[in-house]
């Protein structure tokens, strides 16, 4: 059975930064290539970041049934396949609550999961996605507030949960994720 942690939160919680932390810090740690019908961003590696493959290619990769899971964001498939997993290592992954929900709900007899849910104030996850891009789309950035909003306000609090609101508390998540994955 492959062992799976999912980091989950809202949107400028800080998942993927604790994610990329966890890599270099927590050697057992093994992160899949996911696949991606979105272009690669500044700075991303093909075969690192993201297998890119194009809107078709990746609707291939549904029908055919070789992405064991895949979900849409902002108009752009997000997936992964099987092989992309370790059996030897503990996988982990950042995911949306709901592929985190469709993840457990299909593939709880393949995977044992570990829900981690990364939390921050507010004003951190808005001056995040503010600064994350040149341009933010503050349209967007309100649409997914108010859309997380919803979505975290009744999450269920057994998930293992790393609050990340300032610089010095990554030190501390990191420390608690090395503690989970040696229970695990």
């Amino acid at each position: 059975m492959y062992k799976l942690i999912v980091l989950f939160g809202p949107a400028g919680a800080g998942k993927d930064y604790i994610l990329k932390k966890a890599l270099e810090e927590i050697p057992q740690l093994h992160k899949p290539v996911l696949y991606t019908s979105r272009p690669m961003r500044e700075g991303e590696v093909d075969g690192v970041n993201y297998h890119f493959i194009t809107t078709e290619e990746f609707s291939e990769k549904v029908i055919s049934g070789e992405l064991i899971e895949a979900s849409v964001f902002n108009h752009w498939g997000y997936g992964s396949s099987l092989d992309s997993y370790s059996k030897d290592k503990i996988n982990i992954l950042a995911l949306g609550i709901d592929h985190l929900r469709d993840f457990m709900e299909f593939h709880s007899n393949e995977f044992e999961i570990y829900p981690v849910v990364v939390l921050a104030s507010d004003k951190t996850r808005l001056l995040r996605q503010l600064n994350r891009e040149t341009s933010p789309n503050v349209d967007e950035i309100i649409r997914r507030f108010l859309s997380d909003k919803k979505d975290y306000e009744k999450i269920d609090l057994k998930y293992y949960i790393l609050p990340n609101d300032i610089e010095n508390q990554i030190t501390d998540c990191i420390e608690r994720l090395r503690i989970l994955v040696e229970s695990i």
